[in-house]
């Protein structure tokens, strides 16, 4: 199956694309292709299907709008993306990133999605199961374990320069979550937010980036620190809440074509906090966590959910090979890594896990990632992901 997927991604970028530059993974590569003229716009297509241990089997499909600059590097991006799964999220998202906004140094990222998930996970108070005894797997959240959530997702991102690679940052992000079919372990324990609730959380803080490129860079280093807050005033937010969070990623390129890659993550929030944030990290890239593709590779969805949160990790990305089909340039690689976490509520034990995952990745014209990882994290079985982008 992972084989028709490639094919279909790759038949999928051929419209509409130019011949792109040449990769900088080594041989075999074709010949250099002249730079691209700044601005260029070109569209890719990409039609899913997947399958994951978490969600289960995946249909949809996404809409890439991006320009290349000069060094045939992605820089405005747009993406359109409808996705089902028979195990849970469902959604519509629409999300794009202006990199000079009108001219200017400011810098924006605008992200608006509608979900309905039927087997959103709730792990009880702490994250402690309950003391239920029913394992949590590496999968979708057993029984007892999932309700049915609704939601709306919007946010915005604003940022701007202020010294060299050091830069400010302010967001603004809106969720309502409407909680449906509640297992009686969500009804018995009754945490705040139990019923449903909104959120809208204001973040300001500051950004350090010098990072080579946006999509799977190769060197450089993103970190940012910020606070942020919720005010409890109805319809925007039901709850007030406060917190701050601090994340670093770095790259470094250890020979032409491979990358060691690496990032740790702090999120606290505190006062009336509903349990559906327990399970969001906060920060620049932002996120719902810790478990799964793009946090703990082998848990299961959001295991590790809590007020306090920590996650580190890192992969060795090496793109070994290249080709031109259908007028697009692919970049084939390997990639290997180990994932570690640990959340907690206030006055109950911290829930910890760890697991390692090792895969392959396809990079369409420098813009587009998609990765196919397996990951183990004692949890009596592996789990497998098909994703889209860099989990970081």
């Amino acid at each position: 199956m992972l084989s028709h997927v490639l094919l279909a991604l790759a038949l999928g970028s051929a419209a509409g694309q130019a011949a792109p530059t040449s990769p900088s993974a080594p041989a075999p590569a074709p010949e250099p292709a002249a730079p691209h003229p700044s601005g260029e716009i070109h569209v890719t297509g990409i039609p899913l299907v997947s399958y994951g241990s978490d969600i289960g089997v995946q249909a949809g499909g996404a809409a890439y709008v991006y320009r290349l600059d000069a060094a045939g590097e992605r820089s405005d991006w747009a993406a359109l993306g409808l996705s089902y799964t028979t195990r849970g999220p469902r959604s519509v998202e629409l999300k794009g990133e202006l990199l000079r906004v009108a001219g200017t140094p400011l810098r924006t990222f605008v992200q608006a999605k509608g979900s309905l998930d039927t087997s959103a996970p709730y792990w009880g108070e702490g994250a402690g199961l309950g003391g239920l005894g029913v394992s949590p797997g590496a999968g979708s959240p057993p029984e007892p374990y999932r309700y049915k959530a609704t939601s709306p997702w919007l946010s915005a991102i604003l940022r701007g320069p202020l010294l060299g690679g050091l830069g400010w940052w302010t967001r603004v992000r809106y969720t309502h979550v409407s909680v449906d079919e509640p297992p009686a372990l969500l009804l018995r324990e009754a945490p705040p937010g139990f019923r449903g609730a909104s959120s809208t959380l204001f973040h300001a803080g500051l950004v350090h980036d010098t990072r080579d490129r946006v999509a799977s860079p190769r060197s450089g280093v993103l970190a940012d620190l910020s606070g942020f807050a919720s005010p409890s005033a109805a319809p925007l937010s039901d709850h007030r809440f406060y917190g701050f969070d601090a994340g670093v990623r770095a790259y470094a390129e250890l020979a032409p074509g491979v990358v060691l890659a690496g990032r740790a993550l702090y999120d606290l929030k505190r006062g009336d906090v509903p349990f559906f944030e327990r399970t969001q990290y906060e920060g620049i890239t932002y996120g719902e966590g810790l478990g799964g593709s793009g946090t703990i590779r082998g848990l299961a969805r959001d295991r590790l959910s809590g007020e306090e949160k920590l996650l580190a990790g890192f992969e060795l990305r090496a793109f070994l090979a290249a080709s031109h089909l259908f007028g697009a340039l692919q970049e084939w690689g390997l990639s290997a890594g180990a994932d570690a976490g640990r959340a907690r509520d206030p006055g109950r034990a911290a829930v910890a896990g760890a697991g390692v995952f090792g895969g392959g990745r396809l990079m369409l014209n420098r813009a587009v990632v998609l990765r196919v990882e397996a990951g183990y994290a004692g949890q009596g079985a592996p789990a497998y992901y098909i994703s889209f982008d860099e989990a970081f």
